[in-house]
């Protein structure tokens, strides 16, 4: 079974042990956080330029 699967099944134990955690303050926490985003233009790429998520890797840098 899938944690997805597992999280929907109200009887499943994983279920149960992520719901005896729930905290209603982190729930109101993050309804605020998304409230706040919803009401935010989204973030289009400048000039037609298209930021990666992930920075590709070149001799000079790190990864």
């Amino acid at each position: 079974m899938s944690l997805t699967s597992e999280l929907k099944n109200r009887n499943s134990p994983i279920r149960e042990w992520f719901d005896s955690r729930l905290n209603q303050t982190f729930i109101k926490m993050i309804n605020s956080h998304n409230q706040i985003l919803e009401n935010q233009e989204i973030i289009k790429p400048v000039d037609g330029v298209d930021f990666s998520i992930s920075r590709k890797c070149d001799r000079q840098s790190t990864c």
